[in-house]
């Protein structure tokens, strides 16, 4: 059987770089890495179920992705060290709860206004931008990978 340190699921193109510095990190300690990606996610489902293959670590970058559950079924079932557990990373994944955390936890980060869901307020109360600059960065709770982020914002009606 093959046994890996750590076992990394991904299939963001955006996670390119964060896997790179995985690899470097992992071969630096002398740590194996098995990286399953939609490629090898059958062959790495179907070795990791007949005992061909396990890993002693988690990390999931596949959370949304339905093709990696039995992945995370696994690690969660076998008691395996799961880094980011998926029971505790939506929490995590909200950029607004996360920029609080921060704050409470005595980290300095940039001055933020946040703004209730449009579904929630959707008429928006005037807002004092002074603080934030002359172009600041506008975007979504949650997501990634640019999408719904407005560079280069300097107006109410931007943020509208």
């Amino acid at each position: 059987m093959r046994d890996y340190d750590l076992c990394l699921s991904w299939y963001w193109q955006y996670d390119d770089d964060f896997v790179r510095y995985i690899e470097q990190a992992c071969a630096t300690r002398n740590l194996t890495l098995w990286l399953i990606t939609p490629r090898n996610i059958l062959d790495s489902v179907t070795a990791i179920y007949s005992g061909q293959s396990g890993f002693r670590t988690l990390l999931d970058r596949a959370v949304d992705d339905l093709r990696f559950e039995p992945i995370r079924r696994f690690a969660k079932e076998n008691h395996l060290r799961r880094i980011n557990p998926l029971e505790l990373s939506h929490w995590a994944e909200d950029k607004a709860t996360m920029h609080l955390e921060l704050i409470q936890a005595g980290v300095e980060t940039p001055y933020t206004i946040l703004i209730a869901p449009f579904i929630d307020q959707p008429i928006l109360p005037w807002l004092d931008l002074t603080p934030l600059g002359e172009k600041f960065v506008l975007k979504p709770a949650v997501g990634g990978g640019g999408e719904g982020v407005m560079m280069n914002a300097s107006t109410l009606d931007d943020v509208r």
